[in-house]
């Protein structure tokens, strides 16, 4: 999950990547790792969608739209926020050393709440262009 923390609150992956990038430090970031970014904004209104229409104890998936690895998501903030990319590094995911495994791809089908709900997951670009004018 992305979005601006609170002061003093922990980062996320892409306010790290913006602070990194902003303070001219290359950072490393796997490109064969797959996952739904998903942007903080999107997320409460999808809590908050279920809470509202009674169904609380259901099970949902609740993601971004895109597929896609850190490194694409490291180009797209770059983009987004018009930083320098040159400082964005590909790096295969056993540059960093794991305590476990580590699935490849932990994409969410989010079929179920877009049909009983009508949301609509965000795309990054879309999630990322939100929190840039917050």
């Amino acid at each position: 999950m992305y979005g601006w923390p609170p002061p003093d609150g922990r980062g996320n992956p892409v306010s790290w990547m913006i602070d990194e990038i902003l303070n001219k430090r290359k950072i490393n970031v796997v490109d064969d790792i797959y996952n739904n970014h998903l942007y903080a904004g999107s997320a409460s209104e999808a809590l908050w969608s279920i809470i509202e229409r009674g169904k609380p104890n259901e099970v949902y998936n609740v993601s971004g739209k895109d597929c896609i690895t850190r490194f694409e998501l490291a180009k797209k903030v770059a983009d987004v926020f018009s930083l320098d990319s040159s400082l964005i590094n590909p790096v295969k995911s056993d540059f960093f050393k794991n305590i476990a495994p580590r699935p490849k791809n932990t994409c969410f089908n989010t079929e179920k709440i877009e049909k009983e709900f009508k949301i609509r997951p965000l795309g990054v670009i879309e999630g990322l262009s939100l929190m840039k004018n917050e």
